[in-house]
Protein backbone atom coordinates (compact mmCIF):
# COMPACT_ATOMS: atom_id res chain seq x y z
CA UNK A 1 0.00 0.00 0.00
CA UNK A 2 1.49 3.64 -0.96
CA UNK A 3 0.33 6.92 -0.22
CA UNK A 4 0.96 9.00 -3.36
CA UNK A 5 1.38 13.26 -2.35
CA UNK A 6 2.42 16.45 -4.11
CA UNK A 7 6.00 16.08 -1.85
CA UNK A 8 6.32 12.36 -2.61
CA UNK A 9 5.27 8.64 -2.15
CA UNK A 10 5.30 6.90 1.05
CA UNK A 11 5.14 2.78 0.82
CA UNK A 12 5.03 -0.43 2.91
CA UNK A 13 3.77 -3.73 3.44
CA UNK A 14 0.34 -3.71 5.04
CA UNK A 15 -1.82 -7.11 6.30
CA UNK A 16 -5.46 -6.03 5.13
CA UNK A 17 -8.60 -7.34 7.03
CA UNK A 18 -11.93 -5.83 6.05
CA UNK A 19 -15.82 -6.82 6.84
CA UNK A 20 -18.22 -4.95 4.82
CA UNK A 21 -19.76 -2.52 5.84
CA UNK A 22 -17.54 -0.64 7.78
CA UNK A 23 -15.01 -2.62 9.70
CA UNK A 24 -11.22 -2.47 8.70
CA UNK A 25 -7.83 -3.19 10.32
CA UNK A 26 -4.12 -2.20 8.29
CA UNK A 27 -1.05 -3.03 10.13
CA UNK A 28 1.95 -1.43 8.60
CA UNK A 29 4.55 -4.27 8.43
CA UNK A 30 8.26 -4.61 8.83
CA UNK A 31 10.42 -7.88 9.73
CA UNK A 32 10.24 -6.94 13.31
CA UNK A 33 6.47 -7.17 13.58
CA UNK A 34 3.82 -4.36 13.20
CA UNK A 35 5.00 -0.75 12.97
CA UNK A 36 1.94 0.36 13.51
CA UNK A 37 -1.74 -0.23 13.37
CA UNK A 38 -4.99 1.20 12.05
CA UNK A 39 -8.43 0.05 12.91
CA UNK A 40 -11.77 1.04 12.91
CA UNK A 41 -14.92 -0.86 14.70
CA UNK A 42 -17.50 1.25 13.09
CA UNK A 43 -17.84 3.24 16.23
CA UNK A 44 -13.80 4.33 16.56
CA UNK A 45 -11.11 4.87 14.20
CA UNK A 46 -7.86 4.37 16.21
CA UNK A 47 -4.22 4.49 15.26
CA UNK A 48 -1.83 2.63 17.32
CA UNK A 49 2.11 4.18 16.57
CA UNK A 50 3.88 1.40 18.05
CA UNK A 51 7.49 3.46 17.20
CA UNK A 52 5.93 6.81 19.22
CA UNK A 53 4.38 4.46 21.85
CA UNK A 54 0.88 6.52 21.51
CA UNK A 55 -2.19 5.34 20.26
CA UNK A 56 -4.07 8.22 18.56
CA UNK A 57 -8.30 7.79 18.50
CA UNK A 58 -10.81 9.68 17.31
CA UNK A 59 -14.93 9.32 16.14
CA UNK A 60 -14.99 6.74 12.56
CA UNK A 61 -15.79 9.94 10.33
CA UNK A 62 -14.08 10.71 7.01
CA UNK A 63 -12.41 13.47 8.91
CA UNK A 64 -10.73 10.44 10.64
CA UNK A 65 -9.89 8.64 7.83
CA UNK A 66 -8.49 11.89 6.46
CA UNK A 67 -5.96 12.72 9.66
CA UNK A 68 -3.57 9.62 8.62
CA UNK A 69 -4.31 9.18 4.83
CA UNK A 70 -4.95 12.57 3.75
CA UNK A 71 -7.61 11.35 1.88
CA UNK A 72 -11.11 12.71 3.84
CA UNK A 73 -13.83 9.71 3.21
CA UNK A 74 -16.07 7.64 4.96
CA UNK A 75 -14.88 4.02 6.92
CA UNK A 76 -17.30 2.83 4.78
CA UNK A 77 -16.07 3.82 1.55
CA UNK A 78 -12.51 2.42 2.74
CA UNK A 79 -14.16 -1.14 3.81
CA UNK A 80 -15.78 -0.89 0.09
CA UNK A 81 -12.55 -0.33 -1.62
CA UNK A 82 -10.15 -2.54 0.24
CA UNK A 83 -13.25 -5.01 -0.90
CA UNK A 84 -12.72 -4.59 -4.45
CA UNK A 85 -15.97 -2.66 -4.62
CA UNK A 86 -17.25 0.91 -5.62
CA UNK A 87 -18.42 2.75 -2.70
CA UNK A 88 -21.96 1.90 -1.95
CA UNK A 89 -24.70 5.29 -2.34
CA UNK A 90 -28.41 5.32 -2.01
CA UNK A 91 -29.80 5.42 -4.98
CA UNK A 92 -32.22 8.62 -4.81
CA UNK A 93 -34.30 7.44 -8.47
CA UNK A 94 -33.79 5.13 -11.69
CA UNK A 95 -30.39 4.37 -12.36
CA UNK A 96 -29.32 4.13 -16.27
CA UNK A 97 -26.87 2.03 -18.04
CA UNK A 98 -24.67 3.56 -21.26
CA UNK A 99 -22.20 2.34 -23.06
CA UNK A 100 -19.01 4.48 -22.78
CA UNK A 101 -16.83 4.36 -25.79
CA UNK A 102 -14.04 6.35 -25.23
CA UNK A 103 -13.31 3.68 -22.08
CA UNK A 104 -14.48 0.48 -23.75
CA UNK A 105 -17.16 -0.10 -20.92
CA UNK A 106 -20.74 -0.09 -19.90
CA UNK A 107 -21.25 3.03 -17.23
CA UNK A 108 -23.68 3.07 -15.05
CA UNK A 109 -25.52 6.52 -13.90
CA UNK A 110 -27.24 6.17 -10.50
CA UNK A 111 -28.86 9.40 -8.93
CA UNK A 112 -28.01 10.47 -5.07
CA UNK A 113 -28.10 12.76 -2.45
CA UNK A 114 -25.10 14.57 -3.46
CA UNK A 115 -25.09 14.17 -7.08
CA UNK A 116 -24.34 11.04 -9.05
CA UNK A 117 -22.67 7.49 -8.68
CA UNK A 118 -20.39 6.29 -12.06
CA UNK A 119 -19.94 2.86 -11.79
CA UNK A 120 -17.95 1.82 -15.32
CA UNK A 121 -18.07 -2.53 -16.12
CA UNK A 122 -15.78 -4.03 -18.02
CA UNK A 123 -18.45 -5.61 -20.85
CA UNK A 124 -17.95 -9.65 -20.90
CA UNK A 125 -18.01 -9.62 -16.98
CA UNK A 126 -19.62 -6.79 -15.56
CA UNK A 127 -16.71 -6.33 -13.34
CA UNK A 128 -15.92 -2.97 -12.17
CA UNK A 129 -13.00 -1.46 -13.88
CA UNK A 130 -13.70 2.37 -12.35
CA UNK A 131 -16.20 4.28 -10.00
CA UNK A 132 -16.67 7.76 -9.59
CA UNK A 133 -18.61 8.77 -5.95
CA UNK A 134 -19.99 12.08 -4.63
CA UNK A 135 -18.79 12.62 -1.21
CA UNK A 136 -20.56 14.88 1.25
CA UNK A 137 -17.95 17.54 1.41
CA UNK A 138 -18.54 18.34 -2.08
CA UNK A 139 -15.70 16.32 -3.68
CA UNK A 140 -15.32 12.96 -5.62
CA UNK A 141 -13.64 9.95 -4.92
CA UNK A 142 -12.38 8.09 -7.79
CA UNK A 143 -11.67 4.24 -7.81
CA UNK A 144 -10.02 1.67 -10.73
CA UNK A 145 -10.19 -1.24 -10.47
CA UNK A 146 -7.55 -3.73 -12.02
CA UNK A 147 -5.77 -6.65 -12.13
CA UNK A 148 -8.53 -9.10 -11.45
CA UNK A 149 -7.52 -13.09 -10.46
CA UNK A 150 -9.45 -15.44 -9.54
CA UNK A 151 -10.01 -16.97 -5.94
CA UNK A 152 -11.88 -19.78 -5.74
CA UNK A 153 -15.20 -18.82 -7.51
CA UNK A 154 -15.10 -14.96 -7.11
CA UNK A 155 -12.97 -12.65 -9.24
CA UNK A 156 -11.16 -9.87 -7.41
CA UNK A 157 -8.99 -7.18 -8.34
CA UNK A 158 -5.69 -6.98 -6.67
CA UNK A 159 -4.58 -3.34 -8.16
CA UNK A 160 -6.62 -0.27 -6.82
CA UNK A 161 -5.87 3.05 -7.03
CA UNK A 162 -8.30 5.23 -4.93
CA UNK A 163 -8.23 9.61 -5.51
CA UNK A 164 -10.02 12.31 -3.84
CA UNK A 165 -10.76 15.13 -6.16
CA UNK A 166 -10.07 17.87 -5.18
CA UNK A 167 -6.95 17.40 -3.65
CA UNK A 168 -3.61 15.41 -5.40
CA UNK A 169 -3.36 12.63 -2.70
CA UNK A 170 -3.71 9.20 -3.71
CA UNK A 171 -3.82 5.21 -2.47
CA UNK A 172 -2.33 2.57 -4.28
CA UNK A 173 -3.38 -0.93 -2.89
CA UNK A 174 -1.54 -4.06 -4.24
CA UNK A 175 -2.52 -7.19 -3.02
CA UNK A 176 -0.54 -10.41 -2.86
CA UNK A 177 -2.39 -13.37 -1.83
CA UNK A 178 -6.21 -12.31 -0.32
CA UNK A 179 -8.08 -14.21 0.72
CA UNK A 180 -12.24 -14.08 0.82
CA UNK A 181 -15.03 -14.88 2.81
CA UNK A 182 -12.98 -15.75 6.01
CA UNK A 183 -14.04 -15.72 9.39
CA UNK A 184 -12.30 -12.41 11.72
CA UNK A 185 -13.00 -11.86 15.00
CA UNK A 186 -14.66 -8.64 16.31
CA UNK A 187 -11.81 -7.67 18.83
CA UNK A 188 -9.46 -7.33 15.72
CA UNK A 189 -11.43 -4.26 14.36
CA UNK A 190 -10.79 -2.39 17.95
CA UNK A 191 -7.59 -1.53 19.86
CA UNK A 192 -7.96 -1.33 24.05
CA UNK A 193 -5.95 1.54 25.94
CA UNK A 194 -2.85 -0.31 27.13
CA UNK A 195 -0.71 0.21 30.23
CA UNK A 196 2.44 2.59 29.27
CA UNK A 197 0.92 4.03 26.04
CA UNK A 198 -0.01 7.73 25.64
CA UNK A 199 -3.60 8.13 24.74
CA UNK A 200 -4.05 10.78 21.96
CA UNK A 201 -7.31 12.80 20.02
CA UNK A 202 -6.83 11.33 16.24
CA UNK A 203 -6.83 14.72 15.04
CA UNK A 204 -3.36 15.27 16.62
CA UNK A 205 -1.88 12.57 14.13
CA UNK A 206 0.38 14.28 11.77
CA UNK A 207 0.16 11.69 8.96
CA UNK A 208 3.24 12.88 6.70
CA UNK A 209 1.65 11.54 3.66
CA UNK A 210 0.06 8.39 5.40
CA UNK A 211 2.30 5.76 7.48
Amino acid sequence: MAYETGDGDVGARHAVLARSPDHFRLEVLSPFGALAVVASDARELVVYARREAKIYRGPATAASVGAYARVSIEVGDVTSVLLGMPPQRQSTGPASVVRDEAAGAFKLVAPTADGRALVWLEPETLLPVASETPLANGGRLRVAFGSYQTIGSLRFPHAIDMRAEPGGHVVHVRYAAPSLNTAIADDLFSVPPRPGLEELALDQYAAGGGL
